[in-house]
């Protein structure tokens, strides 16, 4: 008698244990999951740089974040050999950031190439998440921006006079992009307004809200990988 109580004892507790696994158990993840953009940086020129990365006021990957990127006064720097890369990680958050290489963004002698991003933007499903190569503080070095997914590349910048026609550049000073409007750097001089200036300005042709072609990439598909790449420094 003991033996057959002992026997539906262990139906009942396996039946009980069961229901658990079909109620709370492993599940397959949700169908249309959110996807999230990641960041990495890479050097393809023959020597080493220092990386400089400024984060926007508003990121949520801030750089204690990134525990191999040493604090700075602009944000925060790590060295990164030639032909390496590093990944970036955003952990699925919102990731404000520009980066330079040598020096952290400046007006000095030529000024500074950056690569700027925005991505996982919380409020807006990815159409608004954006990226772009700025010369609008000048150059110190040539970069190009890769978005996976066979997105078009980004540049590549070619010396302080480059871009003008380059998808994805604000070219040098160009800060609204077809325009020299309100220039940063002493040693640049204003050219045009939102609604020409061009070419003979050294910006992109267009208009502010329509420059051809865009210097900002905007709508970077959610789920990309955005690489900024060193050519040359």
């Amino acid at each position: 008698m003991k033996r057959n109580l002992g026997i539906a004892a262990c139906v009942l507790v396996l039946s009980f244990t069961i229901g658990l696994v079909l109620q709370h158990g492993s599940r397959a993840p949700e169908p249309g999951a959110a996807k999230t953009s990641e960041a990495r940086v890479r050097n393809d020129s023959p020597t080493g740089t220092v990386v400089y990365a400024t984060f926007g006021s508003d990121s949520a990957v801030k750089p204690g974040d990134w525990k191999f990127c040493e604090a700075v006064p602009s944000g925060c720097r790590f060295p990164l050999g030639p032909k390496e890369t590093r990944d970036l990680p955003t952990g699925g958050r919102y990731l404000n950031v520009n980066l330079s290489f040598d020096e952290a963004g400046s007006c000095a002698v030529t000024g500074t190439t950056l690569g700027e991003m925005t991505l996982n933007v919380v409020s807006d499903g990815g159409n608004f998440d954006t990226t772009d190569i700025s010369m609008v503080n000048g150059w110190n070095a040539d970069i190009q921006i890769e978005v996976s997914g066979g997105q078009p590349t980004l540049g590549p910048t070619n010396g302080l006079d480059s871009g003008v026609t380059t998808y994805g550049v604000f070219p040098n000073g160009c800060d609204l992009c077809v325009a020299r409007h309100t220039v940063p750097c002493p040693w640049q001089t204003s050219c045009g307004t939102g609604n020409d200036g061009g070419p003979p300005c050294g910006c992109h042709a267009g208009t502010q809200y329509a420059p051809t072609p865009v210097c900002q990439v905007t709508g970077v598909p959610r789920g990309s990988v955005v690489t900024v790449v060193l050519l040359k420094h």
